[in-house]
């Protein structure tokens, strides 16, 4: 029933777009679903409008924020396409040592404590933008695997010399031949120009996970020993090892 009733409104979009009544992007996503085993297309991908997903598949990012009361920022969630595995995408980036390598503005990343073999205090250092120097703060970043197609990383906060709080959440699930990349994260400052700089902040976020996405399909790509490196780091963590401590 539900594939009959997705052929026929495939058919009036196409009849509609010929005539110039419907956008661009309903025919191929309209297709998507036809060929597409609807319970294998992650949530992430699903709450997103079918404009955005158009979007995303094109590789674009999606950015949405929402205004908390918890924070004078809003709360940001990023969506994103990365083209290769979910645990391949996750490896590199919960290599915690290796971010400073490659992420914008972010000067150290130390890991420095084991809470549990997937809970890793991290510590960072960061350039801010003027009139700010740096800043340095320590979260806490827990690794999860809900399937081999599903993978997640929470993080909060330890400590901060700028910010009273922070959370988030990074998702990393298959779909087809990709992955969907989720990100959303809550920042509570602790400055006098947090209002200053709450453009700054999106800026900033957007070019840190478009950096990101990038070097991680770069690294899937060109550096194969990275690739086996960061991946058994995962591997072990979630079998219980302390992988900072060995």
């Amino acid at each position: 029933m539900k594939r009959k009733f997705l052929t026929n409104l495939k058919k009036y979009i196409q009849f509609a777009n010929k005539q110039g009544y419907a956008p661009a992007w309903c025919v191929p996503f309209i297709s998507l679903l036809l060929t597409t085993n609807v319970s294998a297309i992650p949530a992430s991908f699903l709450e997103l409008s079918p404009a955005e997903r158009h979007l995303l598949l094109k590789g674009e990012l999606i950015i949405k924020t929402k205004e908390i009361k918890e924070s004078i920022w809003p709360q940001v969630t990023l969506y994103g396409k990365i083209n290769t595995d979910p645990l391949l995408a996750l490896s590199v980036y919960a290599a915690y040592d290796y971010q400073k390598n490659y992420v914008p503005a972010v000067i150290k990343s130390d890991p420095i404590k084991h809470v549990s073999p997937t809970d890793v205090h991290v510590s960072y250092e960061r350039d801010l933008p003027w009139p700010l120097t740096s800043t340095k703060y320590t979260t806490g970043n827990v690794v999860s695997k809900q399937s081999d197609d599903a993978y997640s990383i929470n993080w909060y906060l330890v400590n901060s010399d700028s910010i009273a709080d922070t959370k988030g959440v990074a998702s990393f699930n298959r779909y087809q031949n990709f992955t969907i990349f989720k990100y959303t994260t809550m920042i509570v400052p602790n400055t006098v120009f947090a209002p200053l700089l709450k453009n700054n902040m999106l800026t900033d976020l957007r070019q840190s996970m478009t950096k990101i996405i990038s070097h991680i399909e770069t690294v899937a790509v060109n550096s194969p020993e990275l690739v086996t490196t960061f991946k058994e780091k995962i591997i072990k963590a979630l079998k219980g090892i302390k992988v900072y401590e060995e």
